[in-house]
């Protein structure tokens, strides 16, 4: 079987209470099965990753030049309790606090409910920008308002980061005005000691604000010219020079530069069988990353050689963050098969790839905001139960247990037989992952038939499980007779879907 790429899964399907709460105010309107914002920013799962090159900050303009410093009534005519313990600021100020413990009574329109918020008071000095930033263990975000207690008032929100980011509000301002700022979580157990900084400002180039056509600032002349723009990458000086968290190499736009050949690393890959490696990234080299981690961190490089057609799990075990993904070709990050980077320090990442025979895998282990460290690889390859061709009923496979499959390439349909031998029998069919997770992921997303013995009528289907996208079918009251399973990738919602998958069923 060749190698499918990853794809991407489609989006939930369900809404959030915060999103049924905004639109009871007008701040958001319903479009299909999502919702569209219309005031402040999203933070996907808490906040881009630190590799985002969008804007780090969020800027609204108030229409309104002054609001009483005295907090005022919510427009449900009570005040949420973060706004009865609000902390007055100075203009400049910077301030310590901590969200842990404290009680969740704000909604806002980038955070999700269950997160504790702290309010303050800031009146401007200056007529031009209100700058803003956080900084936090956490994954903890900012808005800001003109009344305290109303959520209508909202002037801009931002969760632009993940844990450990830097959050950043910019708001037109008028000296004299007063805002509300929120230091929230994003959701549930996001919470934690934080720094904030606040004051008002005359935006220029050198005042160490990205604001209006700006993308960097203060000018350095290494990252950012005189004007507060970005320089280009220069690919072998150690700096990411064009702001892209993407360092010298790493940068596509140094692909086909001769200091990023990178045939000499990829030919001395360290060969690895299906077994437990040991190894560290320290001392490797830094000139790979991938989507989801290897920023400017040190790697180590694997290939490994399949010798049968099967799924291959890794598992990665390390006292530091690490991570690893996989390429079909080495020096060419457009052939990425996989990248996790779920947990943090001292919990295993996995990842679970088809392999064939003659189609080798170069393999990664990297980190990214500096980790590095020893490692412990497990690699357990489980061989595919399918038989290609299997794409119609005459071609259908005999089910065995487990059986592992794969539906690839784009549009591929696996066909498997199943002979009951009672009467009144109920057969279950159900689409699982491998174990790793595929399934509450949303990495899968199938479909699945039971069709009669006549090889053409169906007898049950299902598109989706209640908490997930893959599938389950079950078919009661069924005479002796060889019935078919036919498992495909959704066709309403993503046709051209390839996953790998675990066929179960069960006869009754």
């Amino acid at each position: 079987m060749p190698l499918p790429l990853p794809r991407a899964p489609r989006p939930l399907r369900s809404f959030s209470w915060v999103a049924v709460a905004l639109a009871a105010v007008g701040l958001v309107t319903a479009t299909g099965a999502g919702c569209e914002i219309t005031i402040g920013d999203t933070g996907g799962s808490g906040g881009q990753p630190t590799g985002d090159t969008s804007s780090a900050s969020t800027t609204a303009t108030s229409t309104d030049a002054t609001t009483s410093a005295t907090t005022a009534s919510s427009s449900s005519g009570g005040l949420p309790g973060a706004c009865m313990n609000v902390t007055e600021l100075s203009d400049p100020d910077e301030v310590m606090g901590d969200t842990t413990g404290v009680p969740d009574t704000i909604v806002s329109n980038c955070e999700q409910p269950g997160a504790g918020e702290v309010a303050y008071h800031f009146v401007a000095s200056i007529t031009g920008i209100m700058h803003v930033e956080v900084e936090s263990v956490a994954d903890l975000g900012l808005y800001a308002r003109k009344d305290c207690g109303d959520l209508t008032s909202e002037l801009a929100c931002s969760d632009n980061k993940a844990a450990g980011g830097t959050e950043t509000l910019d708001i037109d301002v008028r000296e004299g005005q007063s805002v509300y700022i929120f230091v929230d979580g994003y959701f549930t157990g996001e919470a934690g000691p934080y720094t904030l900084k606040v004051r008002s400002a005359i935006p220029g180039c050198g005042d160490g604000i990205v604001f209006g056509d700006e993308e960097c600032d203060p000018p350095d002349g290494v990252s950012c010219d005189a004007e507060c723009h970005v320089l280009p990458e220069v690919c072998d000086d150690g700096v990411d020079n064009d702001l892209d968290d993407l360092t010298d190499c790493e940068d596509m736009s140094c692909v086909g530069d001769p200091a990023c050949d990178f045939s000499t690393f990829c030919n001395a890959a360290t060969p690895i069988a299906a077994t437990t490696t040991i190894g560290t990234t320290v001392g490797g080299t830094a000139n790979f990353s991938a989507s989801c981690t290897g920023l400017s961190t040190p790697e180590k490089i694997y290939v490994f050689n399949p010798t049968t057609s099967g799924i291959l799990n890794l598992t990665l075990s390390s006292s530091t963050d690490l991570d690893m993904y996989a390429r079909d070709t080495c020096d060419l990050p457009g052939t990425e098969l996989g990248c996790v980077d779920s947990v943090g320090a001292g919990m295993a990442e996995h990842l679970a790839l088809p392999v064939a025979p003659g189609h080798p895998i170069t393999l990664f282990i990297d980190g990214k905001n500096g980790h590095s460290g020893s490692f412990s690889l497990q690699s357990v390859v489980t061989p595919f139960n399918e038989i290609e061709p299997n794409d119609s009923r005459p071609q259908a496979n005999s089910f065995t247990e487990p059986f592992a499959a794969g539906i690839y390439p784009s549009l591929d349909q696996d066909w498997v037989k199943v002979n009951i031998t009672q009467s009144n029998a109920t057969l279950t069919a159900e689409v699982a992952d491998v174990g790793n997770g595929d399934c509450p992921n949303h990495v899968i997303d199938s479909q699945i038939e039971i069709i009669g013995t006549d090889g053409q009528t169906q007898l049950a289907f299902n598109d989706d499980n209640a908490d997930d996208y893959c599938s389950t079918a079950t078919k009661s009251g069924l005479a002796p007779g060889i019935y078919y399973i036919r498992v495909a990738a959704s066709q309403m919602y993503a046709p051209t879907l390839t996953f790998i998958y675990r066929l179960k069923v069960m006869v009754q």
